[in-house]
């Protein structure tokens, strides 16, 4: 039973994937071709948005991680109300839709000279106030024997996160700058409200644009699709085992 269970989760994950390899690489004829390829490389520009996309899910990844884990070494070793008061606006965030926020974020963006830029796609994006708390979590996990004896040494705080926090909780850093990165690079809907040119476009504005009002050119999107993901697969490839240990010590609180 159990087998079978797993067969029918790969079909279910495998198959879109198996599906979208096969109109991307056959003609409406069913012969193989690299017309479809072509099409999406060219007509989308996505050599272009894969490498807008790249540079700006990796601006993302590095601003969360370095502006986010001191905020996060705060939380977890400071337990007043200021601490407090900062958790319930983070948690506030988290459950307020990003999209509820377009308004106002598009006006401040706008105001900063930021439409129509990269750096509107990245800053919006980089204040993540999940990855406060996944990093919390990893920071909780440090041994407060190490903390108390790093003080007696006469290690000050920015010491102690610099010097023992960091380095004990670099899986979980490495696997918030991951799910950082894959994040930024899925994002659709703020670099479309934000980017005009086609030029700043990134993936999946690009993907759209291969669609049209009243039809779409299925075989050319599907190719756009597969070479869209490899970026993003290589990275989780080469990164997965300091992301499942990041997962766990985030997981776990002291």
């Amino acid at each position: 039973m159990s087998s079978f269970l797993r067969m029918i989760a790969a079909l279910l994950l495998l198959g879109p994937f198996a599906v979208a390899a096969w109109l991307a690489v056959t003609a409406p004829d069913g012969a193989i071709t690299s017309v479809n390829i072509q099409k999406a490389l060219q007509q989308g520009g996505l050599l272009r948005a894969l490498a807008t996309s790249a540079a700006v899910a990796a601006a993302v990844a590095l601003l969360q991680v370095t502006a986010l884990a001191p905020v996060a070494w705060w939380l977890a070793r400071s337990p007043g109300r200021m601490a407090a008061g900062l958790r319930i606006a983070l948690w506030a965030a988290i459950l307020l839709p990003m999209e509820a926020a377009f308004v106002p974020l598009f006006e401040i963006t706008a105001k900063l000279g930021l439409y129509n830029s990269l750096f509107g796609v990245v800053l919006p994006q980089a204040a993540a106030a999940f990855q406060v708390f996944f990093l919390e979590s990893a920071f909780r996990a440090v041994p407060r024997s190490l903390l108390e004896a790093a003080h007696l040494d006469g290690l000050g705080e920015a010491e102690i996160f610099r010097q023992i926090a960091v380095p004990l909780a670099r899986p979980a850093l490495a696997s918030a700058a991951v799910l950082g990165f894959l994040g930024a690079y899925g994002s659709f809907l703020w670099p479309l409200v934000v980017l005009r040119d086609a030029d700043l476009h990134t993936v999946p504005v690009a993907l759209a644009q291969l669609t049209g009002q009243f039809s779409a050119d299925l075989r050319a999107l599907a190719a756009g699709a597969l070479l869209a993901v490899i970026p993003s697969t290589i990275l989780y490839l080469l990164a997965q085992s300091s992301v499942r240990a990041g997962i766990g010590q985030g997981a776990v609180k002291g």
